[in-house]
């Protein structure tokens, strides 16, 4: 059999893409050096039409403002601050164990050039991040994934720490296996968390922490009665339930220093929120949130101490001291 001859022009994409920058270009020459490195011979002619032929299909192929001239590829699927919010976001995300961020950090270093100063440079550097220890949660969000596409059932068990930090199955109903139908993949706080149908909750809708998950499997097609009403609004869903807790939200009133608001506007956002002068309280604010009183939700609010205060409605105010009151209790 004839040996088969080597595509040049894509060999000529291959060294353009991974050498190349508008700040760092190649001769013909030395494109001609890096293709007999691969065995293949070329004309300076056949190479014109090489970078014209790239050109015609979409790639961004340049002349670089040097003597001698010299050819590389201008822009790229990300830009360099694209590329550098998607490294950080990779590197510090709790839902990938050290190993997977490694890999993933490598593979998206490979869409860039050999000298951009990303694979190189240090990017932000979170210490002592908390890690999962769940090595299965890309393939486990990839199932969900498949089971959303093609809506069906799923079934899993849910794990929890036990007090020598071990992940195992849930004790007694909670251990059970599972069949939900998946609704919505929500990653909030660094964390997957999945959205089902449950009869049972509050809007019909449950939440997991998909690295706690274990045995996810796909069943059998979903019930088309098992789906959120036409109105439900995802986004606004995330915001209201802080920590992706299952407590039906309410409007809350808070008093609040007014010196606190960025940190209210970072707890809360902004959207959906409302904020009045406090008339009785110079330099405090009445805001008024939608969130779902939860126990995350309050040690949320007892990290800035006396500054913050819930005023409304008077049961979540109720449930609010008690769980201040609790605190408290536990330190005797």
């Amino acid at each position: 059999m004839a040996h088969e001859r080597k595509p040049r022009i894509l060999y000529v994409a291959k060294i353009l893409f991974e050498e190349t920058d508008p700040e760092h270009g190649l001769t013909l020459p030395q494109i001609q050096e890096r293709l007999e490195g691969y065995g293949i011979s070329s004309e300076r002619k056949a190479l014109y039409r090489d970078l014209a032929g790239l050109r015609q299909i979409g790639l961004d192929v340049q002349k670089t403002p040097t003597r001698p001239v010299g050819y590389c590829l201008g822009t790229r699927l990300f830009t360099p601050a694209q590329m550098a919010l998607l490294l950080d976001a990779v590197r510090t995300s709790r839902s990938l164990t050290a190993e997977s961020s490694a890999e993933l950090m490598e593979r998206l270093h490979r869409l860039q050039s050999a000298h951009d100063p990303l694979r190189t440079s240090g990017r932000v550097l979170v210490t002592g991040r908390a890690k999962t220890r769940n090595a299965a949660v890309l393939n486990t969000v990839a199932l969900i994934q498949r089971a959303l596409a093609e809506r069906r059932d799923i079934s899993f068990q849910y794990q929890r720490y036990d007090a020598s930090l071990k992940l195992t199955k849930a004790t007694a109903h909670d251990g059970a296996e599972r069949v939900k139908t998946p609704l919505f993949l929500v990653y909030q706080d660094d964390n997957y968390y999945l959205l089902v149908f449950d009869e049972d909750a509050p809007d019909n809708l449950r939440s997991y922490r998909v690295d706690r998950m274990a045995n996810v499997m796909l069943r059998e097609a979903s019930d088309p009665a098992h789906k959120p009403d036409a109105a439900f609004d995802v986004a606004r869903f995330e915001r209201e339930r802080v920590g992706m807790y299952n407590v039906e939200a309410v409007r809350l009133t808070l008093e609040v220093a007014e010196r606190l608001m960025d940190s209210i506007v970072d707890l809360f956002d902004v959207d959906g929120m409302e904020a009045t002068p406090s008339a009785v309280r110079p330099g405090w604010a009445n805001v008024h949130v939608t969130a779902s009183p939860s126990p995350v939700l309050f040690g949320k609010l007892a990290q800035f101490g006396g500054q913050v205060r819930v005023k409304g409605p008077a049961r979540v105010a109720e449930a609010y001291r008690a769980h201040l009151q609790a605190c408290l209790d536990a330190q005797e």
